[in-house]
């Protein structure tokens, strides 16, 4: 007679039945499950019973994870993901606040040159009069104007620069007075293209040298206005 052993596995590793059961027996407890009323649990068998409580019970598990913890776990994941993007974020700005006082420094610091830069620039109204106040300069120096021929303007960014063409003639002592008392003038006025020759043919008593000859360029700033910005 030929005998199978039968393990029917519990939770936690413990077995059912443990014990060999002859072939025939078997069958004949095969038979007995086909007989099993479903609708009547209380005429199960005992065995019977366990595996199917045990079935029904994982199946019960296995849902209430995927369905229910599954998910809650995957929250769980990213609010711990959001919560590390917080701390990160806190400590740059805790890292900010704690340069804040030296911001603002640099804040007042710029203000104060800010103010500072532009009390030297004229509107459009005070430009005409800036012009007039260079050209009396000269004049009070001795210089001779030969030509006073202010240009197109041209902005630069929030800028407008006038410049003017000048020829001038006088001594060298006379020139040299002008350009310095023009750098202190209380404005941003700048000087290029200098170029200076002595006018040899116009040599009289009132030079004791040969007077000079002086051409240039002036650049005034001033603000641009709201309309032109």
């Amino acid at each position: 007679m030929l005998s199978i052993p039968v393990t029917i596995l519990l939770p936690f590793g413990r077995t059912l039945l443990g014990t060999v059961i002859p072939k025939n027996n078997m069958m004949i407890n095969i038979n007995r499950l086909r007989d099993i009323d479903l609708n009547h649990p209380s005429s199960w068998p005992p065995a019977f019973t366990i595996v199917i409580a045990f079935v029904i019970g994982a199946t019960f598990l296995y849902t209430g994870w995927y369905f229910v913890l599954k998910p809650q776990l995957d929250t769980l994941g990213t609010y711990q993901d959001y919560e590390q993007q917080l701390r990160d974020a806190f400590l740059e700005v805790s890292s900010t606040v704690g340069q804040l006082p030296a911001y603002k420094k640099q804040i007042m610091e710029l203000d104060q040159q800010w103010k500072s830069v532009s009390a030297q620039l004229p509107d459009e109204a005070k430009i005409d009069a800036l012009l007039e106040e260079i050209s009396e300069l000269g004049q009070s120096h001795g210089l001779e104007f030969i030509k006073f021929d202010p240009q197109e303007e041209r902005d630069q960014v929030f800028l407008v620069v006038t410049p003017i063409y000048i020829e001038l003639r006088g001594s060298f002592h006379e020139l040299a007075q002008f350009l310095g008392d023009l750098a202190r003038i209380g404005r941003i006025v700048t000087v290029s293209d200098l170029v200076i020759t002595a006018d040899i043919n116009n040599s009289s008593d009132v030079y004791r040298v040969a007077p000079l000859n002086a051409t240039a360029t002036i650049l005034v700033y001033r603000y641009l206005s709201r309309e032109q910005k």
